[in-house]
Parts: C-alpha cells; structure tokens; sequence
C-alpha cells in the first residue's frame, strides 16, 4: 500500500508552506507562484501528498508556450506563432525520499 495519494490538481486545500526540495528556486516557485498561475490556467501543476495529509510533498506543472515568428507565411497577412514543447517543473523531497 502506497504512503501517498495519487496526484491530483492543486486545490486551495493542499499546503504548500512546509515543502522544501532540493532547488530553492522550484521551492519558492510552489509555494509563492503556483496557486496563482494554476488558478488564472496559465498553468496547470498536479501535487502529491501524502495518504490522510494536505501537505504537498513533490510537484509537477507544466504550460504549454509559443513563440511569435517574425517571418510571414506565403499569403498570411499576419506572423504566425510557432508551438514550442510544454515548459515544465517537476520536484520532490531532498534526495528523493519521504519527507519528515
């Protein structure tokens, strides 16, 4: 039997204030920016917690981008937007194990 919950969604529910990984960046990424780019759906990040907790333990998000382009395609009157690769982040306790 798995110590955590399948991920899911990010909700106003799930607690952010005590996760902590190895970058400070992805951190305070989660805790300061995600609930507001997941709620404007800019962004969509799914957590992880664990079995009977709120507290997230690990992370994902992704978003999906493009890029204007500066040339013009034969006959559009407009640039056109290039797709690019889903940007993502995915981070998880300090080497990887469960958290205290």
């Amino acid at each position: 039997m798995s110590c955590y919950q399948p991920p899911e969604l990010l909700a106003a529910r799930h607690q952010l204030a005590g996760f902590r990984c190895r970058s400070l960046e992805q951190t305070a990424w989660l805790v300061e920016v995600a609930k507001q780019a997941h709620g404007t759906g800019t962004t969509r990040v799914f957590v992880v917690s664990e079995v009977e907790q709120l507290h997230v333990v690990a992370y994902y998000s992704w978003c999906l981008a493009s890029q204007r382009g500066d040339c013009r395609s034969a006959g559009a009157s407009a640039p056109w937007r290039q797709p690019l690769p889903p940007a993502h982040r995915a981070a998880g306790p300090p080497g990887g194990g469960r958290t205290p």
